[in-house]
Order: C-alpha cells, then sequence, then structure tokens
C-alpha cells in the first residue's frame, strides 16, 4: 500500500504531513456559488484505496 500511495503522491495524506483540503473554494465574485475543491480529489482517492484494501482482508 505504501508504494502505491508514495508513487501517486499521496502518501501524505496518510502520515499526516499533509492537511485536509477545504471542501469548497472561495466564489469568484459574491454572487457566485463556491466550488468544489479539486485537491479534496485526492482525499477520497486515499479514503477508497484504504477501504478497498481493508474490505478484502475483512473478507477474507
Amino acid at each position: 500500500m505504501r508504494p502505491f500511495l508514495i508513487g501517486h503522491d499521496l502518501f501524505s495524506h496518510v502520515d499526516g504531513s499533509s492537511s485536509a483540503p477545504d471542501a469548497e473554494l472561495p466564489a469568484d465574485d459574491d454572487d457566485a456559488p463556491a466550488k468544489p475543491n479539486p485537491k479534496q480529489r485526492n482525499d477520497q482517492l486515499v479514503c477508497s484505496y484504504l477501504i478497498s484494501t481493508l474490505l478484502e482482508s475483512v473478507l477474507s
């Protein structure tokens, strides 16, 4: 698992060296809605990868 996360520049999400990204970015102007933060995608990728590896070990 560690080589995969390091190879995809995602290990900092697991070892605590990066903070959680904001869910949204500020809007360009006051009337526009906030935009989703693309960096949150990395958080979700790590979470999905970890869950998928845990599920297999739980099922066996």
